[in-house]
């Protein structure tokens, strides 16, 4: 099986990932070699419809190579963030996530704050990212961070990650 995660960050920092990739590799270890993780970079929340041509081209890679597995899941994880812009482009996301039937994985407010407990500034961002991917421990973030199901106005620091995960890599099994 393949699971294709689409984030908004961009390809040079690649924030958004490592947390995502540090949490798969301590929640799930056993599908370690037997699960196929590609990741499409967005350079930017509003670029969401413009990765289309990439998705398919990892899709269509994979079942030609895997005949007997063809499965694969795609997967956007977005920042809800709080008002403004970025926080308006929500309800068209959903509903192209919707319409496409990939899955979405939403980070309240952001990526940041649920993995960290607290929002950094720009420039801080890569820093900790890389921190947190090469020194952090996933064991000791709270699990009622990442168990949230409901879009509709959940707390700070709340994400449906492992909702999504154990859905996709329960079919899986």
């Amino acid at each position: 099986m393949r699971v294709i995660f689409v984030f908004e960050c961009d390809s040079s920092s690649q924030t958004d990932s490592m947390y995502v990739h540090k949490f798969l590799k301590y929640r799930y270890p056993h599908y370690e070699g037997r699960l196929s993780v590609k990741t499409v970079f967005l350079k930017g929340k509003g670029n969401y419809c413009k990765s289309e041509a990439r998705i398919n081209g990892l899709i269509h890679e994979y079942k030609s190579q895997n005949k007997k597995d063809p499965r694969c899941e795609v997967v956007f994880c977005f920042d809800t963030d709080c008002g403004g812009d970025k926080a308006s482009l929500n309800p068209s996301i959903l509903g192209y996530c919707r319409s496409k039937g990939y899955r979405l994985v939403w980070f309240h407010r952001d990526v940041e704050e649920v993995f960290l407990g607290n929002r950094l500034k720009s420039q801080d961002k890569v820093k900790m990212a890389m921190s947190f991917y090469n020194r952090g421990d996933c064991s000791a973030l709270p699990k009622s961070v990442f168990g949230q199901s409901s879009f509709v106005d959940p707390p700070f620091r709340r994400t449906n990650l492992v909702v999504v995960l154990d859905e996709i890599l329960s079919d899986f099994m």
